[in-house]
Order: C-alpha cells, then sequence, then structure tokens
C-alpha cells in the first residue's frame, strides 16, 4: 500500500504529469519581490494583479482558502517548437509559442486536477475540501513550485526544471489535508548566464527576475488590448501570438525534454491566412486553444504587425482591403504602418488617397507617419 505521499507522484505520473511536488500555505518568500513589482507598476493594462484585494490574497494561500493545510503543485510539459530562424522565419509564417499550439492548458489542467481530487479522496476514503488553480487564481504559482521542490525562478521569471527545462505549465490543489511537505528547491542554477536577458528582443526582463509587462511580446500580443507603441512594433517580429525566445535560449532547454504526442496543424501559420480569417472561422480553427480567447480583432492586429516586419509584399492587397473596408480604427491604422514597411510606390500611393476619407485620428496619425 502506497504512502500518501508516493500515491501522490504515482497518481500525478498517471495523469500525465511530468512534474510534482507539495508544500504548506505559508506566507510566499517572494511577496516582498512581487509588492515591489506592483509599485513600479510594470503590469501594464493588467490591473486585476494590483487590485487591493489581489495583492493582499497573494500573500498566503490561506488568504483565499482559510481551512488550507496543503498545496499540491503539478508541472505539465509542452513540446518547445523550434522555428528553424526566429528572427527571420520563412516568409508569411507567423510564430506563436509552444504552449499554445494545442488545446488550451487551462482546460486540460483544471480537468486533470479534477481527476487527481477524486482520486486522492478515494485513497484517503473521506472528503477532502479543495481549491484548484491554473493562472487565474491570486497565488503566487511559481513561488509555491519552488517551494514544492519543482524548480527554480529563473532569470527570466520561469520556474525552471534541472529535468524538465521551463517549457511546462503549472496547476496546483490548495488541500484542507496535511500532506508531508517535499523538499524546497533552493539551488539557483542559473549561475552567471545570463542569456535570456540579452536576447529578449524588447529588454523586459529585469535583474530581479521580473518583466516589464507593457515591454513584453507576450503580453503586448495576448494581454494588450490597447495601441502597441510604435517603437515596440518592430521589436514583436513574426510573434503573433506569445513568446519563446528567453526560453529557446535557455541552456536547459537545449536538451529536448518532451515530445507531444498531439500533433498540431499550426506548427508553421499562415500569414495570409489568417489575414482573411471570418469571426466564424477564427472561432472554428483556434476553438479550445489559447488563441481564442484574445478574438479575432487582436489576432489580426498581431498578423498585421508580423507581415509588415516581414515586409511581405503578397500581404499587400490584404493589407489595402483592411485599410479600406476593416471597422475598427486599430486595424485600419496597424494596416497602414504595415503598408508603410511595404515602401513600395503603390502602397504609398494608396495611403495619401486613403487620407481624404479617413476620420479617425489614429489612423490619419498612422498614415502621416508613414508619408
Amino acid at each position: 500500500m502506497l504512502d500518501l505521499y508516493e500515491f501522490i507522484q504515482v497518481e500525478a505520473s498517471r495523469l500525465g504529469f511530468q512534474l510534482v511536488g507539495v508544500t504548506s500555505p505559508d506566507i510566499s518568500n517572494h511577496y516582498n519581490r512581487y509588492l515591489k513589482w506592483v509599485s513600479q507598476e510594470y503590469y501594464g493594462e493588467m490591473d486585476y494583479l494590483v487590485r487591493k484585494d489581489s495583492v493582499t490574497n497573494r500573500e498566503s494561500p490561506k488568504n483565499i482558502f482559510p481551512t488550507c493545510k496543503s498545496c499540491i503543485l503539478f508541472g505539465l510539459s509542452y513540446e518547445l517548437y523550434r522555428p528553424d530562424n526566429v528572427k527571420n522565419p520563412k516568409d508569411g509564417e507567423g510564430l506563436i509559442a509552444s504552449y499554445a499550439r494545442g488545446d488550451d492548458y487551462h482546460i486540460k489542467i483544471t480537468r486533470l486536477l479534477k481527476q487527481f481530487h477524486h482520486q486522492l479522496e478515494k485513497k484517503q476514503k473521506s472528503s477532502i475540501k479543495m481549491k484548484s488553480f491554473c493562472d487565474s487564481s491570486p497565488v503566487l504559482e511559481k513561488s509555491l513550485a519552488q517551494s514544492a521542490g519543482l524548480g527554480w525562478i529563473g532569470r527570466n521569471s520561469l520556474v525552471i526544471s534541472p529535468e524538465s527545462g521551463s517549457a511546462f505549465n503549472i496547476g496546483g490543489l490548495l488541500l484542507d489535508i496535511e500532506i508531508m511537505p517535499s523538499t524546497p528547491f533552493t539551488s539557483d542554477l542559473c549561475g552567471d548566464c545570463h542569456r535570456c536577458i540579452e536576447a529578449c528582443p524588447t529588454g523586459c526582463i529585469q535583474p530581479d527576475r521580473t518583466l516589464i509587462a507593457n515591454r513584453c511580446i507576450s503580453y503586448l500580443t495576448i494581454e494588450h488590448s490597447g495601441i502597441i507603441p510604435t517603437e515596440l512594433r518592430s521589436s514583436i517580429g513574426s510573434w503573433i501570438f506569445g513568446c519563446d525566445v528567453c526560453q529557446l535560449i535557455c541552456p536547459y532547454n537545449q536538451t529536448p525534454r518532451f515530445r507531444s504526442k498531439e500533433s498540431s496543424s499550426r506548427n508553421d501559420v499562415d500569414l495570409i491566412k489568417n489575414l482573411i480569417l471570418t469571426e466564424t472561422n477564427f472561432n472554428k480553427y483556434y476553438k479550445r486553444t489559447p488563441i481564442q480567447r484574445i478574438g479575432l480583432n487582436q489576432f489580426l492586429r498581431n498578423n498585421i504587425l508580423a507581415t509588415g516586419n516581414q515586409q511581405l509584399i503578397s500581404a499587400i492587397p490584404l493589407l489595402i482591403h483592411h485599410l479600406s473596408n476593416n471597422g475598427n480604427y486599430q486595424i485600419r491604422g496597424y494596416a497602414a504602418w504595415a503598408l508603410g514597411k511595404m515602401k513600395t510606390t503603390n502602397a504609398k500611393k494608396i495611403l495619401k488617397e486613403h487620407l481624404d476619407y479617413e476620420n479617425n485620428s489614429f489612423v490619419r496619425e498612422e498614415i502621416h507617419a508613414v508619408l
């Protein structure tokens, strides 16, 4: 008969988790770092991270689950997709962060956590109160993961496991039963390595292992719905959802750690095809993926920026179409910017003509900047 700690290891592995560990719901070791990050206003538009109740709750899991006695942390690996050339992918290819190339991990991990909880109750032959989390609850999950022994928080702000690298998503269970905790991960195996900081296209990685969110490509392409500053657009390159640069450069990710059993049709994302997506086709193609949650307009915006950065001449007719016909002023403005990057006589001629009937100030400013 397996003891409780052994059962957790075996059952987590059976469900498909590559990493699992247990910790207590003490005050987070990284809470003061979080408070400093908040005070520096590095959170961009993510105001939900800095609401008074949200800040207070992140101090300890007990603040959102008062009867919590133990926390189980799980890591679910994904295959780290490696483009032939991140800076200069083949013409017309958009880059998507590896974790987003399959089904939405929030859905998958939440389902697995429910299954684990059910099996745990069968093992204990009693009801166990719990609260599950996967990104959406106010807990410092990376701090908990380190305390549970999954790995250390690297310079790129991600949890890195010596065995699994950093290509895994984190989920957890807060439980009202006591479980023997794992040994915390206390080593900093980054050593003197600064590759992620040096490789970051926008310089968003800070010395204290936090990020300036409103400079991060993942934030800009996913969380940010406002205007992307002109000075950052070129740095986004061909990324149309998220960014893997700081993971691809990390020494702990150089050996393939995990091979996905799920085939993905999104390994080579066609920018041209994405520019003609309708709302219906977008929701059909990206159903149950992380991409669906940003909506068509934001995804279209990201693809338009990528065509501009690639100077993709074949995209010009579609960019002109969006400039002339799209009801979203941001899309029209980004289409103008992308056309300006093409540096063709025809593109500039179209932009100049469009000024005669464009009333939106943002779009007009983008056109004037190009001309």
